[in-house]
């Protein structure tokens, strides 16, 4: 991971700045994150009381035909989540509900493009979910975890090659 000087004003204060080599975007990641690259993917994930929470970025180019949506989601309900900034576009966001508790988080959720976020020559795929083995029912994505993920997502900006 390319880490550079952490940041030291404003609300990601000792956050790390990282940025794509092959996409040239940055985001800015909490401290207690971790980062690795897996080929159209950007995995930061964090370790909490033995849950592995994860925020997956994906991202090809406009023009490329590699398929960068999941493949499916867990039981749940679909529910509307709200709005975050991203790249100078509002952005919805759908949670997967089940039985009271938020399982996984979908950013950029259009009719016409579901989940896929153009931002210039590129096409984003995000979300936010918990990967812990364990009981389904005892997953649940806090909305302390939802706001620190919002906050990353709106961290994303475009750099130059």
């Amino acid at each position: 991971m390319n880490a550079l000087p952490q940041q030291t004003e404003g609300k990601y204060q000792g956050w790390r700045l990282y940025i794509h080599p092959q996409y040239h975007y940055s985001v800015l990641i909490p401290l207690e994150w971790g980062a690795c690259i897996r080929d159209h993917y950007l995995n930061l994930f964090f370790l909490n009381d033995r849950r592995v929470l994860t925020l997956v970025i994906g991202t090809k180019f406009a023009d490329d035909e590699t398929h960068i949506l999941r493949t499916g989601v867990p039981a749940g309900d679909v529910v509307d989540g709200g709005t975050v900034q991203f790249l100078g576009q509002t952005i919805r966001k759908r949670m997967i509900r089940y039985e009271g508790k938020d399982k996984v988080v979908l950013y950029g959720y259009k009719e016409d493009l579901p989940y896929q976020i153009p931002a210039g020559n590129l096409i984003f795929t995000i979300s936010l979910d918990d990967f812990s083995s364990g009981p389904y029912e005892e997953i649940e994505l806090s909305p302390e975890i939802q706001q620190l993920a919002d906050a990353i997502v709106e961290s994303i900006q475009l750099s130059s090659p």
